[in-house]
């Protein structure tokens, strides 16, 4: 289990916070909080998750808080994909079949992504390697009209 948390600070060498700035932590069972990404640069820490930075445009999903996913993991479908328009993001779900606003989860700028278009060049044992995602999707009522943006062939 991982647990997505955002502090205002800067982080400095020791990961003591120093200035006013958003980032994000990943906390491991039995192990200790690590800062993972500076929101407003993309700036990523050493020791961090190796988790992709996500950024998905499908405002019209329940999970989408400012561009960002409040999901905590994604499922990005494709098997037989040969371009990005054969991708899309299986864990879409239409805001207005649940109301205006999803209650549960934080946004976050980091994300697990579980992938299933394994021709892709940033797939490793069905899991995204890609530092950057994007999910396209601006006008999608439903999974199959959104896509995996950052996809690129073998």
């Amino acid at each position: 289990v991982i647990i997505r948390m955002t502090v205002s600070g800067d982080i400095d060498e020791n990961h003591d916070l120093r200035r006013d700035e958003n980032w994000d932590f990943v906390w491991y069972p039995h192990k200790s909080i690590e800062p993972v990404v500076n929101i407003q640069s993309g700036r990523k820490e050493k020791g961090g998750t190796d988790m992709p930075l996500l950024t998905c445009s499908a405002q019209s999903c329940i999970y989408n808080k400012g561009m960002n996913c409040s999901r905590g993991d994604i499922n990005v479908e494709g098997e037989n994909a040969r371009c990005v328009e054969e991708t899309c993001c299986n864990s879409f779900e239409e805001r207005t079949k649940y109301g205006a606003e999803n209650s549960m989860g934080h946004a976050s700028a980091v994300i697990d992504i579980d992938c299933k278009a394994t021709s892709c060049m940033y797939n490793e044992r069905c899991k995204c390697t890609a530092g950057k995602v994007g999910i396209s999707g601006a006008s999608a009522c439903e999974a199959q009209e959104t896509e995996c943006s950052s996809y690129r062939k073998r």
